[in-house]
């Protein structure tokens, strides 16, 4: 396969290219115009056989519709919503054209889910594994990016999704264990959920302080919340975990730790004002569990006189290491 080839094919699957595309694919550079009354996101995330999938666990369109959720999730939990694609794929010698087409049915199935145009990209040899790397751009409302960095004394912290749900389906991947209460997990490890929705949601209801999604673990999230704005965060010594409880049972682990030492699920982990919490739970619950079926958990308070970045239950329960740490293990 030509790599000129691989790049006519790829074009012929695009749609008619929206208005904010002045020049895509085919140009030395990608043209691209940002509305005046927004400003520009932009994030980056990979998919790395070996690392993030094996093919014996997934399809090449899973693996392609991933690498889109990835990277949408970062925009939507931002405020923003995606508009531009760029793709960077590196190939073995001999690498299959059927699976290369494949693997973008699936990434361009996320685009068009998610209102993103492949506009270029890069394609390469390796003497690795297939290496799949998106660059993802979005728009948010000027004034409306939503940072890690805000939380202040008092807010409360919730989650919007299953935390653990996609790290027990890696579990079950690992056993071979496909137990019929296992296939939601397995499923949602397969190919993720994001939240589309939250974007439009938060302009109408801006109750946050601070977002980001879990893709290293809910742990890793809180940590990472806690650290930017200079808090510690006290957890909840009982939060409901009813969701994965049954799951946490088949695999016999401890529902909470599942829940703080996933990763891959790609919820959303928010601060909320003291004032707004309940306010906050009633119209998230009912939006999100009626669109996706997902939970919004309460998992702690933020408290600005304990140590900067500590997780924390009784005062003495430190989770900074928790979830996965590419650099680290």
């Amino acid at each position: 396969m030509k790599e000129r080839d691989l790049i006519d094919r790829i074009v012929s699957k695009l749609p008619p290219s929206p208005p904010e595309i002045l020049h895509g694919i085919g140009d030395d550079t990608a043209l691209l115009r940002v509305r005046e009354s927004s400003d520009l996101l932009v994030t980056t995330d990979s998919q790395r056989e070996g690392v993030h999938f094996r093919w014996d666990w997934m399809t090449p369109e899973e693996v392609g519709y991933r690498l889109v959720v990835v990277n949408a999730s970062d925009v939507y939990s931002k405020g923003g919503k995606p508009f531009s694609a760029f793709v960077t794929l590196a190939l073995p010698s001999g690498f299959s054209e059927a699976t290369v087409d494949k693997l973008y049915d699936g990434i361009l199935a996320g685009c068009l889910e998610f209102g993103a145009y492949l506009s270029g990209g890069d394609i390469s040899r390796t003497t690795g594994g297939v290496d799949l790397t998106m660059t993802l751009l979005g728009m948010v409302p000027k004034d409306q990016f939503i940072p890690r960095n805000g939380l202040v004394h008092g807010d409360r912290i919730y989650s919007i999704g299953r935390p653990g749900f996609a790290r027990a389906g890696y579990l079950a991947l690992s056993r071979g264990d496909f137990s019929e209460k296992l296939s939601e997990p397995i499923a949602t490890f397969k190919r993720p959920r994001t939240f589309p929705s939250f974007p439009s949601w938060f302009l109408k209801h801006p109750f946050l302080s601070a977002s980001m999604d879990s893709s290293d673990g809910l742990g890793q999230a809180l940590s990472s919340l806690a650290r930017s704005s200079g808090v510690s965060i006290v957890l909840d010594s009982a939060p409901d975990l009813d969701y994965l409880s049954p799951v946490a049972n088949v695999l016999s682990v401890d529902p909470r730790k599942l829940a703080l030492e996933g990763g891959e699920d790609y919820d959303l982990v928010v601060g909320v004002s003291e004032d707004k919490a309940k306010e906050f739970e009633s119209v998230a619950r009912d939006l999100f569990h009626d669109q996706s079926h997902d939970q919004v958990t309460y998992w702690g308070r933020v408290d600005s006189s304990g140590v900067a970045g500590a997780v924390v239950t009784d005062g003495t329960y430190d989770i900074w290491d928790w979830g996965f740490d590419h650099v680290g293990g």
